[in-house]
């Protein structure tokens, strides 16, 4: 179900470091002194390694005298690191070619799951971050899997290059540590609701909207009926209480001045660093290159779907309509009389506009 990936370096570009040097000709340099100080090097470097491994050795005893399991002592020598990603883009730069918010949301909640049945104490987990947000329930249900972690006690790491706002900073706020490039756009911790009020036209075409309600506040707005002023408040506090909501989830995980962040407005990573969202500056190149200095790096993501001809076809068919639909009808869609509730960055620098 998933394809998996070492990402350490010294595995990857082995075969491509071989090359540059028979490139360069240093695999046959004509110095004899050279050539027997590069000997002197490698016959010191596997030394080294030995005397390392005696060493371990004696540590692994010792261990499994104390009691310790066999998988508990391997899990210390050889600790990995899990990184997945979790990329949405602002609507118009990918042409509704990414699938839909469902499917995400299924390969989210397999990959944490998947991790969590293999992970060990001695592990951590990256994740690399890309969203403006969307709809309340989705990135509600997106923060609860990533929690997961916390609950397992494996650390979390939320690495922002791009953008993770609204929707996708209450995505990040539940990790251990939040690492964004200093230009990536965190934040927009606020709430949007949209509803389009076609009452007056209907009115001019002599057209009756009837609707039937039971239940004081199953529609409080809709987008045919004229809005009232008790009901246009009862939204207002129902967004407030969606907003106290995400204010209380951030505060719960983060040091911040919650009402000083907390006004929907999106902050580069320089200025999220002294304000509590990220912290520290650094790209997820840095960040997993540094954990390649002591973990195995493995790259998690669902394996390509072995589907073909007119299914697979289909299928990509269904997943860009959907993008489509939604980024298009997104403001007449309204659930349970609410109207279309999201935590969407509004900020046009990162919803591509």
């Amino acid at each position: 179900m998933f394809k998996l990936k070492l990402l350490n370096d010294a595995e990857r570009w082995k075969a491509d470091q071989k090359q540059l040097a028979e490139l360069l000709g240093q695999e046959a340099w004509p110095c004899t002194e050279l050539a027997r100080a590069a000997k002197e090097e490698e016959t010191a470097r596997r030394r080294q390694v030995q005397e390392a491994l005696a060493h371990q050795r004696v540590l692994i005893l010792h261990a499994l005298a104390a009691g310790d399991a066999a998988s508990t002592v391997l899990a210390r020598l050889r600790p990995r690191t899990f990184v997945f990603d979790f990329q949405v883009s602002p609507p118009g730069q990918d042409g509704g070619l990414q699938g839909g918010m469902k499917q995400k949301l299924v390969a989210l909640r397999d990959t944490v799951t998947f991790i969590l049945a293999c992970a060990s104490p001695q592990d951590s987990v990256v994740l690399r971050l890309r969203s403006p947000g969307g709809g309340v329930t989705d990135y509600g249900l997106a923060a609860s899997q990533l929690l997961r972690f916390r609950k397992a006690e494996i650390p979390l790491t939320v690495c922002i290059d791009n953008v993770a706002a609204s929707g996708g900073y209450m995505m990040a706020s539940t990790a251990n540590a939040i690492v964004a490039a200093p230009f990536a756009f965190v934040g927009s911790i606020g709430v949007i609701a949209t509803v389009p009020n076609f009452s007056k036209l209907l009115k001019r075409a002599d057209v009756d909207y009837l609707q039937f309600t039971a239940g004081r506040w199953k529609r409080t707005v809709d987008p045919f009926t004229p809005p009232t002023e008790e009901g246009i408040e009862k939204m207002r506090e129902d967004v407030d209480k969606i907003h106290q909501a995400f204010k209380g989830h951030v505060a719960e995980s983060r040091d911040v001045d919650i009402e000083g962040v907390a006004t929907g407005e999106v902050f580069m990573g320089v200025e999220a660093v002294g304000r509590g969202l990220v912290d520290r500056l650094a790209t997820s190149d840095e960040v997993l290159a540094a954990q390649m200095q002591h973990t195995d790096v493995v790259e998690v993501s669902l394996a390509p779907a072995k589907k073909k001809g007119l299914l697979q076809l289909l299928e990509g068919r269904l997943a860009a309509a959907e993008a489509t639909a939604r980024r298009l009808l997104g403001p007449f869609m309204h659930r349970g009389g609410e109207g279309c509730v999201s935590l969407e960055c509004a900020d046009p620098r990162v919803r591509g506009g």
